[in-house]
């Protein structure tokens, strides 16, 4: 599941079994995104590094909760939505 998908045309595929699979600073990474009406998630996982995933989201499944070792609320305190600068495609869909 971790080994890109090779294509007939010999070159490889990024996205195979859900994931995408891709180098970043000569690193291999992998990972799946998604989005959804005013909210976007991203899980990436890079084997050679230990690192901590970020996941962003509300109204998590207790279970995640359950898993996780943090679990913070963040309150908007100001955003450019207040001098009407609407979502942007890209950063906030």
């Amino acid at each position: 599941m971790k080994k890109p998908v090779l294509l007939s045309n010999g070159k490889t595929a990024e996205y195979c079994g859900g994931l995408i699979t891709h180098k970043l600073h000569g690193l291999d990474v992998f990972g799946h995104g998604g989005a959804d009406a005013a909210y976007r998630g991203e899980i990436i996982c890079i084997p050679e590094k230990e690192l901590e995933i970020v996941l962003t989201g509300r109204n998590p499944d207790e279970k995640l909760v359950e898993l996780a070792d943090y679990v913070s609320e963040i309150k908007k305190v100001k955003h450019p939505f207040d001098q009407g600068i609407y979502a942007r495609k890209g950063i906030e869909y």
